[in-house]
C-alpha cells in the first residue's frame, strides 16, 4: 500500500461499520434509564474501548494515523482497562458496589500511561535526560513491558472464569434470571476469552514469525463479536445486560454490612438451607432464620435482596419447590396427593404452592409429575 495515500479496504470498511455501532451502543447503555446504572455505565466504558480501538486500528492499516497526533496511541493501552471493566460489571451485575480498594485494578494502566505520557503528548523525548530515555525506552523495556501486558489481560481473563465458577455455585436452582444473567456474563466472558487469545497470539506470531496483517485482524474481530453480540442480547433480553433495578442496593447503603461480610454470609445461608432444611416449616419467618444464622433481620433481608437479587418469599419457595419436584418425581409417591406433596415440601396452602411452582418451572405440580413418571417408564 502507497503510504502517501491512504484507503480502505472491505475489511477495514466492515471494522468502522462496528466501531460506528460500538460508539452508537455504548451512548444508548450509558444513559438507559431502566436497570442497573452502575452495571451500564461500565458496559458502556467496555463498548467505547472497543469501538475507539477498531477505529484506532483501521487508521493504522490504512496508514490514516500518519494524520491522526500521537497521542492517540494510548489506545494501545487499552487492554489494560478492558480487563477491569470486565471485572467491574460482573461486579455491578450481581450487586456489589464499587469500593475504594477496586481503584487497584487500573493502578497498572495509569503507571503504564504515565510512564509512556513523554511519547504520547510530546514530539520527541529529548526533553527527558538521555540516560533516563534510554532506560524507558529501550528495545529490551519494551519487551518487557508487552511481557507484562499479555499476563495482565490472561489474569483477568483467568480470574474471570473463576469468578463464573463461584457465582454458579451459589446460585439457587430454578432460578430463571439468574440463569440467563449468568449465561450473558458466561457469553461475555468467553467473548474476552477471545479477544485474550487473539491478542496473544498476535504478539506471539508477531515475535515469533513474519507479521501478518490478519493476526491484526483477529484482534479486531473479537470485539467486532462483542459489540454485536450486546446489541442483539439488549434487543432480546435487555433485563440480561441491565441486571436488577438498583432500588434494593440503594436500601441498603447505609446499612454497615461490608461487601466482604455480605459473601460470608451469603455462603453461611446456603450452606444452612442445604444441610438444616428449615424451609420445611410452613412457619418460617426471616427473624427465625436470621436468629439461627445469628445475624440481624436487616443484614439477612440485604443478603437476600442484595446478593441473591430475591425476596425472602421467593428465596424459601425456591427450596420449597425444589424439594416438591423431588417427590412429585419418585415413583414411591405417585398415589401421594398434589396437596400432600405441598404440605411436606412446606407450602402452607396449595394456592401458594401452585403459584410458586407454576412461577418457577413454568408449568403445574400435576402436569410435572406425569411428565417425570412417563420419562421414568421410557427409560425403563
Amino acid at each position: 500500500m502507497n503510504p502517501s495515500s491512504p484507503s480502505l479496504d472491505h475489511w477495514t470498511i466492515i471494522f468502522l461499520f462496528a466501531a460506528a455501532h460500538g460508539l452508537f451502543l455504548s451512548w444508548v447503555i450509558y444513559f438507559h434509564k431502566k436497570g442497573r446504572q452502575s452495571a451500564n455505565r461500565l458496559l458502556a466504558a467496555i463498548m467505547l474501548l472497543f469501538a475507539i480501538s477498531l477505529v484506532y486500528y483501521v487508521a493504522y492499516w490504512t496508514q490514516y494515523i500518519n494524520l491522526i497526533h500521537r497521542a492517540f496511541g494510548i489506545v494501545l493501552l487499552f487492554p489494560m482497562l478492558i480487563g477491569p471493566l470486565f471485572l467491574g460489571y460482573f461486579h455491578r451485575l450481581n450487586g456489589r458496589k464499587f469500593e475504594r480498594k477496586d481503584w487497584l485494578h487500573y493502578l497498572p494502566f495509569t503507571l503504564v500511561l504515565i510512564w509512556y505520557a513523554p511519547i504520547y503528548f510530546n514530539a520527541d523525548t529529548s526533553v527527558l535526560n538521555q540516560a533516563v530515555t534510554d532506560i524507558l525506552y529501550s528495545r529490551q523495556t519494551m519487551f518487557f513491558r508487552v511481557i507484562l501486558l499479555n499476563a495482565h489481560v490472561l489474569a483477568y481473563c483467568i480470574y474471570l472464569f473463576i469468578y463464573l465458577s463461584k457465582q454458579q455455585q451459589v446460585r439457587l436452582s430454578g432460578d430463571k434470571f439468574t440463569d440467563r444473567r449468568i449465561g450473558w456474563m458466561r457469553k461475555s466472558a468467553f467473548c474476552y476469552l477471545g479477544f485474550t487469545l487473539s491478542f496473544l497470539s498476535y504478539y506471539l506470531l508477531v515475535y515469533t514469525i513474519d507479521f501478518s496483517i490478519v493476526y491484526d485482524y483477529a484482534i479486531s474481530a473479537s470485539m467486532t463479536i462483542f459489540i454485536y453480540m450486546v446489541g442483539y442480547m439488549g434487543y432480546r433480553q435487555p433485563e440480561v445486560i441491565t441486571g436488577y433495578a438498583e432500588e434494593a442496593a440503594q436500601k441498603y447503603v447505609k446499612s454497615g454490612l461490608s461487601t466482604e461480610e455480605a459473601e460470608v454470609y451469603t455462603e453461611q445461608l446456603l450452606q444452612y438451607m442445604k444441610l438444616e432444611r428449615p424451609y420445611l416449616s410452613p412457619e418460617l419467618k426471616l427473624g427465625d432464620l436470621a436468629g439461627k444464622l445469628e445475624v440481624s433481620r436487616h443484614h439477612l433481608s440485604q443478603i437476600i435482596n442484595g446478593q441473591l437479587g430475591l425476596t425472602f418469599s421467593d428465596f424459601v419457595n425456591r427450596y420449597r419447590v425444589e424439594e416438591a419436584q423431588r417427590i412429585l418425581a419418585d415413583a414411591d409417591y405417585r398415589e401421594l396427593k398434589i396437596l400432600a406433596v405441598a404440605f411436606e415440601a412446606g407450602f402452607n396452602t396449595k394456592a401458594s404452592f401452585y403459584n410458586a411452582f407454576r412461577k418457577m418451572t413454568g408449568t403445574s405440580p400435576k402436569r410435572y409429575r406425569k411428565q417425570q413418571l412417563k420419562l421414568q417408564r421410557q427409560l425403563n
